[in-house]
C-alpha cells in the first residue's frame, strides 16, 4: 500500500488500476438524464444554524441565565422555576426564528433541546408551530432528570416539515416540562439545524485534525493522523493525574467574514465511565477556552455536533488568520483512556475566488446492483437516491465522473467532494470513499467512515498541489469511488446516495515551471553554460528563465560578447539581474556598461498570477551587496499596483545574510511586510544553501562556472517546489517548497531600545497578534553576542529585559546601534525584528545626520562650513555643518559616484563646487547657490574624483580619457587616452600628475600641463586582480607608494621612471581601498582592512602593525570585511569602516584613541 501526503492527513492508495477493475466486474453504466447535466447553477446542500434570540416564558419564573445561555452545550443554563398548573406544576416558554433560506430550498430540519430538571421523571416536549392548522404540534416527547438529556427533532423529509416552516421561513418552537412536585428546569442548549440547497453563493470546506498537542496525558495508541476518518481506528490518550486534555488548531483557507456557518463534529468512546468530556473553542476576543458543547464521558460513545451561523460568533472563534483551536478535556474519579476517532470542522463560505459545482456526468456500479436511481439522482438533496444493494460477497462499489467544464486545472485551489448517503445497517465494516489518480492509475483512499443507516453527508476538502494535480485530469476530469463490504454472515443490505457533487474553487494563479540559473561567469563557464541551455531548450522547456548575475568572470567586453551569443540560443524568455562580477572590473562607466550589453538593472513582470521583482543588489566597482534606497523606492512604486494578495518573489544576485553581502534584509522585510513575499532567491555564494526567516524562505543555488546545476520552480496555485538539477547527469533533487501564501505573520514591535550609562540596553517587545504563540523571546546587540532572554510582563502583552554588555567580544563603543529580537513560536519558525539606537558618551559623538534619497558611495568633502556629497539619486548635496540643514541641492541628470572637489577663487567671485555625473558630465556648481557656472560633457560616465590644483582640474571619464580643464571654465586643456578608467583621485608632485588606472598598467605619470605621458607602469596584472591597485597613490619619502596587484604587495615607485624600488617583505597580501601618510609613516591595511601596517616612510621598514579584531580572530563579526581606506587629519590616523564604525589611532603606535559606531550595522 503506498503511504502519500495529502492535506495534511495520509492517504491511503488501492493499486489496483481502473481497467483491471472494468473487466473484474458486472458494470451497470447509469448516465444522467442528459448529457450536460454535470454542472450546477448553486451548492446543493448548505447547512445553517439558528440559537433562540428573545424568549416566550408561558408558565414558570426565570431564576438564572438568559436565551444566550442557550447557544452552547456548556453547562451554563437558562433556569425556571415551574408555576402551578392545575394539578401539578409546569415551565413553559416558546421563541420563533427565521430561517436563512427560502422555504422550498429547504432539505432538514434538525432541533436539539438539552437540559435537565430538579427532580427524575419530568415529562418534556417539543412542539413546533403548523402554520396549515394554527395549532401547536407535539413532534418530540420524553423525560428528563437530573443529568443532562437531549430531545431530539429530526427530519430530512420537506414534506414532513413542510407545515413548521412559514412561507417567509420562520418558524415557531416551543418547550414544556410537567410534573406532579415542584421542580425547576434548567435548559442548556438549544438550536435549529437546517440544510437548504441551490446556495447560489456559498461553498463548503472541510478540514480535519492531524497533529494535537498534548497537555494532560500520554498517548497509548496511534498518533492524531487518525482523527482525520471516522473508521475505529482512534488516537487514544490515556489520562494522568485523571485529566485526558489536547488542543489543535486548525488554519483555514477563509477568513472569518467569508464564513456563514462553522461546524464541529467529534467522535470518540471511553475505557471507562469518566466526568463529563467538554469539547471547547478558543475565544480570540476573551483569550479564553470556551465551552461549546459538553457530552457524557461512555464507554459505548460520546459523539458531539456543534453549529453557529450567528457572525458575531464566528468572529469569536475564528483569529484574524484564519485559526480555529479547539481543546477536548475531561477528568474522572479513576484512570481512563480516551479513544478520539474523529474530529472535524467543516465551512460554508463565501467565496473570494472562482467556483464551480458539478455533479456526476455517468455513475457505474462495480460490485452489487443498483437497484433504484442513476446518476441523475445526485445532483440534488431530493430523496430521489441511487440505491445499491451489495452483492453475493455482500460487497457494494460504484464510481463516478465528471467533467469539469470550464475548469482550468492548473488554477484549482480546492477540491470538494460531498456526498449524502446512508446504509441499511450499520453493521457493515468501514466505507473507503477514493478518488481516481490519473498519474498512478490507481484509486486512493480519501475518507474511511463507519457506516450509519441515519443518512448523514460526508465531506473531504483537497488542497495539496500535488494531489489536485493527480485527481484532475489534463482534460478537466475527476472520478470518485464508494465502496465498502461486509463478513459473510451480515445479511444483505443495500447504500443509498441522495447527493454527490464536486465543487472546485480557482484563483488567478496558474499552475507552470520557470528555471532559475546563476553564475555564469563567462568565458569560464561557457560550455557548462551551453549545456544547460540545451537542457533547458530540450527537457525542462521552461515558461521563462532567470539568471541571478554573474553573468561574466572579469566584466571584460569579450565575456558580454560571448554571453549574448550563448543567451541567444536560449528558446524561451529570459531575465537577468547584475552580478557583483558584472560591475566591478572593467567596467569604466560603472552599471551602464552592463545596461548596454545585457540589459536592465532591476525590473519587474508578471506570469501566471505571480509578481516577479529582480533588484539590483549590487555596488558599482564594489564586492559587496547592497539594496539601495532608490532601489527600495522603485519597489515600492513598482508593488503600489500589486495587490497584497499576490504572491511576490525576489531575484538578486547577493542573497540576504544579515553577517555579510547585502545588509538592507530588514528594511526590505520591514517596508514590504505587508505584501505576500513568498520567497527570495539569489546566488552569488558558489554554494547551495537556504533559511526561512519571518516566513520568507532565503535561498541561494550553486554557480555554472564549474558546475552544470541550476533549480526549476513549480508553481502552483497554493504552494512551489523547487528541485536542484544537474544537465549534465539529468538527475533531480526536490530542494524546497514553500506557501504561495505568506500573510500569517506575528504582529510585534520593540517599543523600548535604550542605552543605559554603562551600556547595557533596556528592551521591550509588544506582542499585538501572535498566530502561533510564543515558545521564546531573545535579544542582543548588533546581531552578536550571546542572546539575552526576555521575559513576559505579568500578564500584558510585553516582554522586557535588559542586555548586559559586558561579556561581549569585541566589545560594544559608543555611537549608533541596533537591538536584534528574534521570536521562536510554537512551529519552531523563527522571527525576527530590529530597531535602532544609541549609546552616548565617549569625545566622539553624532552632530547630525542627513538623508539622501540614494546611496552615497564616494567621501563627501567639508569647505568653509559646509559639507558637499554627491548621491545615487543624481543629486549634489550643500549641506550645512552647524545643524544638518540642506543649504541646496542640484540635480544631475545621472547617478553620481563621484567625491566633490573644491576650486577656491578669490573673491568677489564665489568658490566651485567640481563633481562628475552619470550623465557623463563634470559639473562646475557654485558653492553658495549651487547654479551650474560651466559643465562639460566627455564621451562617458564621470565616476571619478576630481583633482583641483592651480587652477586645472583633473578627472578621468568612462571614455578612458584623462581630461584636465581650466577649473575657471571648463575649457578642455588637454586629454590622455588610457586603457581603463581613473577612478581616485590622482596628486601632483613637481609638475607630474600621478594616476593609478584601472587597467594593466596601472600606474601612469603625465605632464600636468600638456597631458603628455613620462611613463606608465607594467604592474603584470591579469584583467581581476589591477582592482587592488585601484586606490590613491601616495607620495612620501620622496617615493611614489601604490598597492603592487600582482604580488599584493606594498611598492615603492620611483617617481622619474616609475620602477618599483621596494616592495614589503611582511608576507601579507594588501588589498584595501587606499592608504594614508602622515609624512613620517605610510598607513596600509590588510586583510580586508582588519590589520593595518605602519611603515616608516623612508626605509620601508615595518614601524608597528594593528589587529583591530577582537581576539584577533574572524569570528570578530563587527571589524569584517571592513575593507575601507585610511585618512590622516590633525594628528590622528582614522579608519572609517563600510558599515559606520570609525576609529582614531595614534600614528605614532596604533593605539585605538576612540571607536565610534556612526550608522547602526542593520543599514
Amino acid at each position: 500500500m503506498n503511504v502519500l501526503r495529502k492535506s495534511g492527513r495520509r492517504s491511503k492508495s488501492w493499486t489496483t488500476p481502473l481497467a483491471t477493475v472494468l473487466l473484474a466486474a458486472m458494470l451497470y453504466v447509469l448516465p444522467p438524464t442528459t448529457a450536460d447535466a454535470a454542472e450546477l447553477a448553486a451548492n446543493p446542500l448548505v447547512t445553517g444554524s439558528l440559537a433562540p434570540g428573545a424568549i416566550t416564558v408561558h408558565d414558570g419564573t426565570v431564576t438564572g441565565g438568559s436565551h444566550q445561555s442557550l447557544r452552547n452545550n456548556d453547562q451554563n443554563y437558562y433556569v425556571i422555576q415551574a408555576g402551578a398548573a392545575g394539578a401539578g406544576y409546569e415551565v413553559d416558554y416558546s421563541f420563533s426564528a427565521t430561517l436563512g433560506a427560502e422555504k422550498s430550498r429547504l432539505r432538514s430540519l434538525l432541533i436539539p433541546i438539552d437540559g435537565k430538571s430538579s427532580l427524575a421523571g419530568v415529562s418534556r416536549e417539543t412542539l413546533l408551530w403548523n402554520f396549515g392548522t394554527s395549532n401547536w404540534d407535539v413532534v418530540a416527547s420524553s423525560t428528563t432528570g437530573i443529568t443532562d438529556s437531549e430531545l431530539l427533532y429530526s427530519s430530512n423529509v420537506p414534506t414532513a416539515f413542510a407545515p413548521y416552516v412559514s412561507s417567509s421561513s420562520e418558524v415557531r418552537v416551543r418547550h414544556t416540562l410537567t410534573s406532579a412536585a415542584s421542580f425547576t428546569a434548567s435548559s442548556d442548549y438549544i438550536n435549529i439545524l437546517y440544510e437548504y440547497s441551490d446556495a447560489a453563493n456559498l461553498l463548503a470546506a472541510s478540514y480535519d485534525a492531524d497533529t494535537v498537542r498534548l497537555a494532560e496525558g500520554t498517548v497509548s495508541a496511534n498518533d492524531a493522523s487518525k482523527l482525520a476518518d471516522r473508521d475505529g481506528i482512534a488516537y487514544s490518550v490515556s489520562s494522568a493525574a485523571n485529566k485526558a486534555d489536547w488542543q489543535t488548531q486548525f488554519t483555514l483557507e477563509q477568513a472569518a467574514d467569508q464564513i456563514r456557518t462553522l461546524v464541529v463534529e467529534y467522535d470518540g468512546n471511553y475505557s471507562a465511565e469518566a466526568n463529563t468530556q467538554w469539547l471547547s473553542l478558543w475565544n480570540y476576543e476573551t483569550g479564553n477556552w470556551e465551552v461549546v458543547y459538553d457530552t457524557p464521558a461512555r464507554l459505548e460513545g460520546s459523539a458531539a455536533r456543534w453549529a453557529v451561523s450567528d457572525a458575531v460568533a464566528i468572529g469569536r472563534y475564528v483569529s484574524a488568520n484564519n485559526d480555529i483551536r479547539v481543546r477536548l478535556y475531561n477528568s474522572g474519579s479513576g484512570a481512563f483512556v480516551r479513544h478520539s476517532d474523529y474530529l472535524n470542522v467543516t465551512v460554508y463560505y463565501e467565496p473570494t475566488l472562482g467556483y464551480k459545482t458539478f455533479s456526476p456526468d455517468a455513475a457505474t456500479v462495480e460490485f452489487g446492483t443498483a437497484t433504484g436511481g442513476n446518476a441523475a439522482s445526485l445532483a440534488q438533496r431530493d430523496l430521489n437516491k441511487l440505491v445499491i444493494a451489495s452483492d453475493a460477497s455482500k460487497r457494494i462499489a460504484w464510481t463516478s465522473e465528471a467533467g469539469l467544464t470550464g475548469v482550468d486545472k492548473r488554477k484549482v485551489t480546492s477540491l470538494t467532494v460531498s456526498m449524502t448517503m446512508n446504509s441499511s445497517t450499520s453493521a457493515t465494516n468501514p466505507m473507503y470513499i477514493s478518488l481516481w489518480n490519473f498519474d498512478t492509475g490507481s484509486w486512493q483512499v480519501q475518507k474511511t467512515m463507519k457506516t450509519r443507516t441515519e443518512e448523514e453527508t460526508i465531506r473531504f476538502t483537497v488542497t495539496d498541489p500535488l494531489h489536485l494535480e493527480s485527481y484532475i485530469s489534463d482534460a478537466s476530469e475527476v472520478r470518485a469511488r464508494v465502496y465498502n463490504s461486509a463478513v459473510s454472515a451480515t445479511p444483505a443490505y443495500t447504500r443509498a446516495t441522495d447527493l454527490l457533487h464536486f465543487a472546485v474553487e480557482y484563483g488567478d494563479v496558474t499552475a507552470f515551471e520557470f528555471a532559475m540559473i546563476s553564475d555564469v561567469h563567462e568565458l569560464v563557464g561557457h560550455n557548462n553554460f551551453l549545456s544547460v541551455i540545451d537542457d533547458l531548450n530540450t527537457v525542462v522547456q521552461p515558461a521563462f528563465i532567470v539568471n541571478t548575475g554573474d553573468v561574466t568572470d572579469h566584466g571584460v567586453p569579450a565575456e558580454f560578447d560571448q554571453y549574448a551569443i550563448d543567451r541567444a540560443l536560449i528558446e524561451f524568455p529570459l531575465y537577468e539581474v547584475p552580478g557583483n562580477h558584472d560591475v566591478r572590473w572593467w567596467n569604466s562607466n560603472g552599471k551602464k556598461d552592463y545596461e548596454q550589453k545585457v540589459g536592465p538593472l532591476y525590473q519587474s513582470f508578471d506570469y501566471g498570477g505571480v509578481h516577479f521583482v529582480l533588484l539590483d543588489s549590487t555596488v558599482t566597482l564594489e564586492n559587496d551587496g547592497k539594496l539601495s534606497p532608490k532601489l527600495l523606492n522603485w519597489v515600492a512604486s513598482d508593488l503600489a499596483n500589486v495587490s497584497q494578495d499576490t504572491p511576490i518573489i525576489f531575484f538578486a544576485h547577493h542573497p540576504f545574510e544579515i553577517l555579510r553581502n547585502v545588509t538592507a534584509k530588514q528594511e526590505l522585510l520591514d517596508r514590504f511586510r505587508n505584501y505576500n513575499i513568498v520567497a527570495y532567491l539569489s546566488g552569488h555564494m558558489h554554494r547551495w544553501d537556504e533559511s526561512v526567516e519571518n516566513g520568507v524562505p532565503w535561498v541561494f543555488i550553486g554557480q555554472l562556472k564549474e558546475y552544470q546545476e541550476y533549480i526549476r520552480v513549480k508553481i502552483t496555485p497554493n504552494k512551489f517546489y523547487i528541485t536542484r538539477r544537474d544537465a549534465a547527469t539529468g538527475n533531480e533533487t526536490a530542494y524546497l517548497e514553500g506557501d504561495m501564501r505568506n500573510k500569517r505573520k506575528p504582529s510585534w514591535e520593540i517599543t523600548t531600545a535604550s542605552a543605559l550609562s554603562n551600556g547595557d540596553v533596556n528592551v521591550a517587545v509588544q506582542m499585538n497578534d501572535l498566530p502561533d504563540g510564543i515558545v521564546s523571546v531573545q535579544a542582543n546587540i548588533d546581531n552578536y553576542g550571546g542572546w539575552t532572554t526576555l521575559n513576559r510582563l505579568g500578564s500584558t502583552q510585553t516582554w522586557t529585559g535588559t542586555i548586559d554588555i559586558s561579556s561581549y567580544s569585541p566589545e560594544i563603543p559608543y555611537g549608533k546601534h541596533f537591538v536584534a529580537v528574534r521570536m521562536t513560536d510554537l512551529n519552531d519558525e523563527v522571527w525576527k525584528t530590529y530597531k535602532e539606537y544609541e549609546w552616548s558618551g565617549g569625545v566622539v559623538a553624532t552632530k547630525w545626520t542627513y538623508k539622501t534619497g540614494g546611496m552615497i558611495q564616494a567621501p563627501p568633502t567639508y569647505h568653509e562650513g559646509r559639507v558637499y556629497a554627491g548621491s545615487e539619486d543624481g543629486k549634489v548635496y550643500a549641506i550645512n555643518d552647524s545643524d544638518g540643514s540642506l543649504a541646496w541641492s542640484y540635480q544631475t541628470g545621472g547617478d553620481i559616484l563621484s567625491s566633490p572637489a573644491v576650486y577656491e577663487r578669490a573673491a568677489p567671485q564665489s568658490d566651485l563646487i567640481l563633481i562628475g555625473s552619470h550623465d557623463k558630465k563634470l559639473y562646475a556648481l557654485n558653492a553658495d547657490t549651487g547654479v551650474p557656472e560651466w559643465t562639460y560633457a566627455t564621451g562617458g560616465s564621470v565616476i571619478s574624483n576630481p583633482l583641483v590644483e592651480g587652477g586645472i582640474v583633473y578627472f578621468g571619464a568612462g571614455d578612458l580619457y584623462i581630461y584636465a580643464l581650466d577649473a575657471d571654465n571648463g575649457t578642455l586643456m588637454w586629454r590622455y587616452l588610457t586603457e581603463g578608467l581613473l577612478r581616485q583621485t590622482p596628486i601632483l608632485v613637481g609638475g607630474k600628475l600621478y594616476a593609478n588606472v584601472r587597467d594593466k598598467h596601472v600606474w601612469y605619470a603625465l605632464n600636468a600641463s600638456d597631458g603628455s605621458l613620462y611613463w606608465r607602469g607594467n604592474a603584470n596584472t591579469d584583467d581581476s586582480l589591477f582592482v587592488i591597485a585601484d586606490v590613491e597613490p601616495l607620495y612620501a619619502g620622496g617615493q611614489l607608494w601604490v598597492i603592487n596587484p600582482m604580488p599584493g604587495k606594498i611598492s615603492r615607485l620611483n617617481p622619474a621612471t616609475g620602477a618599483v624600488t621596494w616592495s614589503d617583505s611582511t608576507g601579507k597580501s594588501f588589498s584595501s581601498r587606499g592608504g594614508a601618510t602622515d609624512g613620517t609613516n605610510v598607513f596600509y591595511a590588510t586583510h580586508h582592512g582588519r590589520i593595518l601596517y605602519a611603515f616608516d616612510a623612508a626605509t620601508g621598514t615595518v614601524d608597528w602593525i594593528k589587529d583591530l579584531r577582537a581576539g584577533a580572530t574572524d569570528s570578530d563579526l563587527q571589524q569584517y570585511s571592513v575593507n575601507s581606506g585610511l585618512v590622516y587629519a590633525d594628528g590622528i590616523l582614522f579608519q572609517v569602516a563600510e558599515r559606520g564604525r570609525v576609529i582614531g589611532m595614534d600614528p605614532a603606535n596604533g593605539n585605538i584613541l576612540f571607536k565610534y559606531d556612526g550608522s547602526p550595522f542593520c543599514r
